[in-house]
């Protein structure tokens, strides 16, 4: 599948700049596991690990294609807020009555 060709690719890449210029490799390696900083910048430093071949716990383009696909809507956030708040008054005001049961049936 694409992820697992995407997978190879990396390790390739991984190896063959880590035999070509293994002090650049070496340098962005130390950068993603030492730097701990703005969010911003390990932003920037995640573009620098996937273009090296190194995985990443989030892949910023993937991340960057999904923000364009979502449109945050206030109305809907809010309408989803206020769901779980009726849910969480709602359920132990349930749980308490004794004529309430859980009826499988119906589920």
């Amino acid at each position: 599948t694409i992820l697992n060709f995407r997978k190879l690719l990396f390790s390739a890449m991984k190896e063959v700049l880590g035999k070509r210029v293994p002090f650049v490799m070496n340098s962005v390696i130390d950068f993603k596991e030492h730097y701990s900083g703005s969010e911003k910048a390990l932003e920037q430093l995640d573009y620098l690990a996937i273009t090296a071949g190194l995985e990443c716990v989030v892949d910023p383009k993937l991340k960057s294609a999904l923000v364009t696909q979502c449109d945050v809507n206030q109305q809907d956030y809010m309408l989803w807020c206020l769901m779980l708040i009726f849910v969480a008054i709602g359920l132990p005001t349930l749980a308490s009555n004794e004529q309430s049961m859980y009826q499988p049936a119906l589920a």
